[in-house]
């Protein structure tokens, strides 16, 4: 199974794919291509095939899961960076000694 970037910089150029409209085509065709593959798994009746199928869908789903959220996931990720920053820890010690 496909997992989320550990890597903040992946997420960052995906943040800015969302803007390129060639992006979004992929994106568009990787949706169509993951509502093919569960209709196919739908009537798929071999087992092995079956399971191939799946993996393929839930790859297909994860990634644009990753691609559809990336914005926020960056936005989440400055947010936890400025919240552990030195600067804000200091402002947070200070709020509690007053």
């Amino acid at each position: 199974m496909l997992s989320e970037p550990t890597d903040p910089s992946v997420w960052q150029a995906l943040a800015h794919l969302e803007h390129v409209n060639d992006f979004k085509t992929v994106v568009d065709w990787l949706a169509v291509e993951l509502e093919k593959q569960r209709c196919h798994n739908d009537i798929e009746v071999i087992e092995v095939s079956l399971r191939m199928g799946q993996g393929c869908a839930q790859t297909l789903d994860k990634l644009l899961y990753i691609a559809r959220t990336a914005r926020e996931t960056v936005g989440q990720i400055k947010e936890r960076e400025s919240a552990n920053s030195p600067m804000a820890r200091t402002a947070h010690s200070f709020a509690r000694t007053v």
